[in-house]
């Protein structure tokens, strides 16, 4: 009966030692985002809006929509873009994507094209 008091003694003791180190490990981890979009990486034809904002250059894509997308230039042709400020630009690119906002590194442009300034929507 007193062996069979220990070896309960002892399991109880080892699951309460392993409920006490999941427990700590649970409190100390980061907390996983259910919500976050996961992250898109797409290399193609890049359509879109530049505009530039201080020292942000952003093509925006499908940018006369609600569901438009701002992506942050980078690599070595940020400068060239910059200066197609509020042209229409068709790059080459790899983009990084999650949710409405990422970055694009373009490797080529293609062809800039000025536009006319958008005028309000009409209400009929």
């Amino acid at each position: 009966m007193t062996a069979k008091r220990n070896v309960l003694g002892l399991l109880s003791m080892i699951l309460f030692a392993l409920c006490l180190s999941s427990c700590a490990t649970a409190q100390n981890s980061e907390p996983l985002k259910k919500d976050a979009p996961p992250e898109i990486v797409r290399t193609g034809i890049y359509q879109g809006l530049v505009s530039v904002d201080g020292n942000s250059v952003i093509i925006i894509t499908n940018y006369k929509s609600r569901s438009r997308v701002d992506y942050q230039v980078t690599g070595n042709l940020k400068a060239r873009i910059a200066a197609l400020d509020g042209q229409l630009v068709t790059v080459v690119g790899t983009a990084r994507r999650q949710g409405w906002s990422g970055t694009i590194e373009v490797v080529k442009i293609l062809k800039p094209k000025k536009i006319p300034p958008l005028s309000p929507p009409s209400r009929k």
